[in-house]
């Protein structure tokens, strides 16, 4: 008899983190099956960081390191990645369908030189991968696992604000259904996600009151909080237990410039910004250490701003993140800081973060972020819209006890 194979595909570290929990719960010796991870490497554009390559290295690193001396642990090739708009399924149909069929050459080469197909794969987990759709075509009686990497896992159940009158009537159809069948039947692997059997999540209790079904399954944030703190180890040189600590989750303008003057600019309105905006919140709170942490592939000019808040560091204790902790999301910390504030643009970390430590206080500065960006370039994150309508007015009721304040 084969034993049977879980795959479990990574390219995420907060996704690495909620499965690593999740695995922690199971007796996979009574349930004789054999855990695989597959590291899939994740595309940036050229200019997201000075060095790519090195921060890829440090990515795949951080990721891994819930799993190491655990699971057998794998590279999958290199995906190739195509920017396809959705215009180019009807008018480009064939270069979608080239471009699709050489990463399934490509994948079906790499299992068969492995011997996946000698295996039998039951179970396929993942998060926000390229290489999921292609496996759940090869794999298609295998049982599909879904996990969080931020938001949008939560945002495709919420009911929409506003939709045109096309919109409507490709609900009404049940335009997706159609898309995805005749992507199945055209395409090398369909280009829409089918649904998933299980999707693990924080966010569960809210998806599933939203929808008005049990579809999303519970992750226990004590066991993530445990296994956070097995992964990340003592911490050498921390901030001192009694101290009264608020987390900034620094925003980069990334997206919208790389002229260093630019930055010069940004991080200057934006210390005046948590100076004006913030001042009462850390007063109220006792607040004596700032920890301000910046995203992984946004540090070419967050820390050399950071040591420069000459006007917030007259007032507290303020650290850049990384001189006392590893690169993690923050959720790996809760534990270990026990922040009592957290600030930070409309993301997942200000939501998750409230699930594994509810007694913490979030607050959000998008309103701030994306009138400076329009100002200043014309244009703001997309997410912030969408994440500010979809859950603060349209489904407020679900998610009132999450949602940061302004």
């Amino acid at each position: 008899m084969v034993k049977k194979t879980r795959v479990i595909l990574v390219n995420n570290t907060l996704t690495a983190l909620f499965m690593k929990a999740k695995l922690a719960e199971m007796d996979d010796i009574k349930n004789n099956i054999e855990t695989v991870v597959l590291y899939e490497s994740q595309f940036f554009d050229s200019g997201a960081h000075k060095d790519i390559k090195e921060k890829e290295k440090e990515k795949k690193m951080l990721a891994l390191e819930a799993f190491k001396d655990s699971y057998k642990i794998v590279s999958l090739p290199m995906f190739k990645h195509v920017r396809i708009k959705k215009s180019d399924l009807i008018l480009n149909f064939l270069f979608v369908r080239r471009s699709q069929q050489y990463n399934f050459n490509n994948i079906v080469n790499f299992l068969s030189e492995n011997s996946y197909f000698n295996k039998d794969i039951s179970e396929i987990w993942y998060g926000n991968n390229k290489w999921s759709l292609y496996f759940g075509a090869l794999f298609c009686n295998a049982c599909t696992v879904k996990f969080d990497h931020g938001l949008t896992e939560t945002l495709v159940y919420t009911k929409k604000s506003k939709k045109s009158l096309l919109g409507k009537l490709y609900v009404l159809i049940k335009g997706r259904d159609i898309f995805s069948y005749i992507s199945r039947k055209l395409l090398v692997v369909p280009i829409i996600q089918n649904k998933v059997n299980f999707h693990y999540t924080l966010n569960y209790k809210e998806i599933n009151n939203l929808v008005g079904k049990d579809i999303a399954s519970p992750l226990n944030p004590n066991i993530i909080n445990e296994c956070a703190l097995r992964v990340i180890g003592k911490v050498k040189n921390s901030i001192k237990d009694d101290a009264r600590v608020a987390v900034i989750l620094l925003e980069d303008i990334i997206p919208f410039t790389k002229n260093k003057y630019d930055y010069q600019e940004y991080f200057d309105k934006f210390e005046k910004m948590i100076l004006v905006n913030y001042a009462d919140i850390f007063k109220n709170n006792r607040i004596d250490t700032i920890l301000i942490k910046s995203k992984q592939f946004q540090e070419d000019y967050a820390e050399k701003a950071v040591k420069e808040f000459k006007k917030l560091r007259a007032k507290l204790n303020v650290i850049y993140f990384k001189d006392l902790y590893g690169n993690f999301p923050l959720e790996y910390y809760m534990l270990t800081i026990k922040p009592v504030v957290i600030i930070g643009n409309l993301s997942s970390g200000l939501y998750f973060c409230k699930h594994l430590m509810p007694s913490v206080k979030t607050y959000s500065f998008d309103k701030w972020f994306s009138n400076y960006t329009i100002n200043k370039f014309g244009d703001t994150h997309p997410d912030l819209r969408i994440i500010r309508e979809e859950l603060f007015e349209v489904n407020c009721v679900h998610f009132n006890k999450l949602n940061p304040e302004r």
